[in-house]
Order: structure tokens, then C-alpha cells, then sequence
């Protein structure tokens, strides 16, 4: 477990977890003051072109956000809402990413529970 706490306008880029990982699960606790207009959901992305380009890549950064989306395209976004626990398989293709939040005076604070692999 790993508890995460994301203040104003920073951003979490798409990356795909450790391929130690199994199964990914994201439980969003907001502030009492979230407003529901806020960005801060998790993003899930598919890609259309250029597979090849980044099935070895786990992360990525500023430099190639811009590349990136322009060979994906978001597919769903889960609302960063009260008890919501969001979950995936991890995968070279389970990119995921969270937007900067809109109010800089909030924080989004969420719980990273994580079912690994023997190491």
C-alpha cells in the first residue's frame, strides 16, 4: 500500500506501474472541499499508432507527453470522487495517467494498494 497525496497543478504522466505488479487498485479519499469540477480523475489511455514505439517504455516524461498523445487517445476517465476504488491488470499497455488538479489550493489524496508477484 502507498498513500499518495497530490498538490495543485502537478501532474502524474502516463506510465504503465512495474510489471511486478498483478492487479492495481487506486481508492480516492477528496477533500471535504473537493469541488466536483476539479480535475483529478485517473486516466486510461489506448493506443492507435506506433505500438512498437512504446511497448518497451514504462514512463513517460514532459519531453515525449506530446508524442505520446499523439499515438493515444483517452478512453476513460474515473472520476476522482468519495469512495471510488479504481482497479486494473498492469500490462505494457495499461497506460494510465492523472491530470493537474484546477484549484491549486486543493490536494488529491488517494491509497495505492498494489497485488505483487513473489520478488
Amino acid at each position: 500500500m502507498v498513500f499518495s497525496r497530490q498538490k495543485g497543478q502537478q501532474m502524474v504522466f502516463p506510465h504503465t506501474d512495474n510489471n511486478k505488479k498483478l492487479i492495481s487498485m487506486i481508492y480516492y479519499l477528496p477533500e471535504k472541499s473537493w469541488k466536483s469540477d476539479s480535475k483529478g480523475g485517473t486516466e486510461f489511455w489506448k493506443n492507435n499508432q506506433n505500438i512498437d514505439r512504446w511497448k518497451n517504455a514504462s514512463m513517460i516524461y514532459e519531453s515525449t507527453f506530446q508524442d505520446f498523445k499523439n499515438d493515444h487517445t483517452i478512453f476513460h476517465t474515473c472520476k476522482f470522487e468519495k469512495n471510488k476504488l479504481v482497479g486494473f491488470v498492469q500490462s505494457n499497455i495499461s497506460w494510465h495517467s492523472v491530470t493537474n488538479t484546477k484549484d491549486t489550493n486543493q490536494s488529491r489524496k488517494s491509497v495505492g494498494i498494489f497485488l505483487r508477484m513473489d520478488l
